[in-house]
């Protein structure tokens, strides 16, 4: 869609300069004329290059900052689309077929299917909590990986793997730096048994270490993680309740 969307950005500043010739009396009484809905979608173009140059000057970037933008590329696509499309008739009626055929199905499996796992097991959390069978959540996961309150709605502690970026660490320390979610994956054993109680297991007497962290009652990971602790939980009071593949 790429070519689409430069195709309508150059569209729109084409005519643009175009209508800013014109004379400016055909717009009298039409706050809508040409000229004055060119001259809105030539600011919405200097908005997307005014917000996407200074996100680039952040030393943090991720995609989800320029998002709220989507909906403008997307009106700028279409502008493309149709200015491709209307100089060439006999082929439009085919490729927009063509545009549904190949989208359609990616976009529903993309959107119902594909990695809904993460959403899924937070469905599950939210009724076990409402039951009354959740006490705490613990995400042995990248951070981020899954929703939070937005979908479990209950008030249940919870926590994740913390990611932050080294904005305070000094410069010549950035190449060692490791968020806690690096260093849990890097050796995830170790990680465990420095920083919480002894593993719980059914019929034990356990004793809380204040320096450290309580196992919460519920545990969520991806599936591959359990090649690396699984050992560590065996004949642990922790046994599989849910699984999902998509993820």
């Amino acid at each position: 869609m790429l070519p689409f969307t430069i195709l309508g950005i150059a569209r729109t500043i084409r005519h643009y300069q175009k209508y800013t010739k014109l004379d400016k009396a055909q717009d009298v009484g039409d706050k809508m004329g040409p000229s004055a809905k060119h001259n809105a979608l030539r600011t919405l173009f200097f908005l997307l290059v005014w917000v996407i140059s200074g996100y680039s000057l952040l030393s943090h970037k991720e995609f989800r900052f320029i998002q709220p933008l989507l909906p403008i590329f997307i009106m700028f696509t279409s502008f493309g689309i149709t200015q491709y499309l209307s100089s060439r008739v006999r082929i439009s009626k085919l490729l927009l077929v063509l545009l549904v055929v190949t989208n359609l199905p990616v976009g529903i499996y993309m959107s119902l299917i594909h990695q809904r796992g993460v959403v899924d097991v937070m469905s599950y959390l939210r009724k076990e909590a409402q039951n009354g069978r959740v006490s705490e959540i613990g995400f042995l996961m990248p951070c981020h990986s899954t929703p939070g309150y937005c979908n479990l709605h209950v008030n249940v502690p919870i926590w994740f793997l913390t990611c932050e970026p080294p904005i305070e660490v000094p410069e010549n320390e950035l190449d060692n730096y490791m968020d806690e979610s690096d260093m849990f994956y890097a050796d995830p054993v170790g990680f465990l048994q420095r920083e919480f109680d002894k593993v719980p297991r059914d019929n034990m007497m356990h004793v809380h270490d204040s320096n450290k962290r309580k196992w919460p009652s519920h545990l969520v990971m991806f599936e591959n993680l359990m090649s690396d602790i699984g050992t560590l939980l065996t004949d642990s009071s922790y046994h599989e309740v849910f699984n999902n593949a998509n993820v």
